[in-house]
């Protein structure tokens, strides 16, 4: 996930004009209001209504996007990061014992940061 939140950063302002409408895993964050919030979630979709309304208003923002849900599950699923963050929090048998569920947590953490991006991904990142 490290790797995605990198490579989203460094192409978050060169994000060419193009509209990205055919993507699957990628909305312009131009594109996306409150009503998205099931594609791009909450705080995308906050986002997203923000720039509207300050664009609107002749208030200049920067170009971006959102990577949607369909784009998150295709992560989690290309490095099957469900299954194995399923396995690990079953390791969790008292909530108490933070140790555990600190150990338990950097993990999942350390998976989620290290996986690789699916190729349509990628590709539609890169666009």
């Amino acid at each position: 996930m490290k790797a995605l939140r990198y490579t989203v950063l460094l192409l978050f302002l060169s994000t060419p004009e193009k509209t990205k409408s055919e993507y699957r895993y990628i909305k312009k964050l131009h594109n996306v209001r409150l009503s998205d919030i099931h594609l791009v979630g909450g705080k995308n979709a906050s986002l997203g209504q923000m720039i509207n309304a300050l664009s609107s208003q002749g208030i200049r923002v920067p170009q971006g996007f959102a990577i949607t849900v369909d784009g998150y599950n295709a992560y989690m699923n290309y490095n099957n990061l469900v299954e194995h963050i399923s396995n690990l929090t079953q390791q969790i048998t008292d909530i108490n014992d933070l140790k555990n569920v600190k150990r338990i947590s950097e993990e999942i953490r350390y998976c989620i940061e290290h996986g690789q991006i699916p190729d349509g991904l990628a590709k539609e990142i890169a666009r």
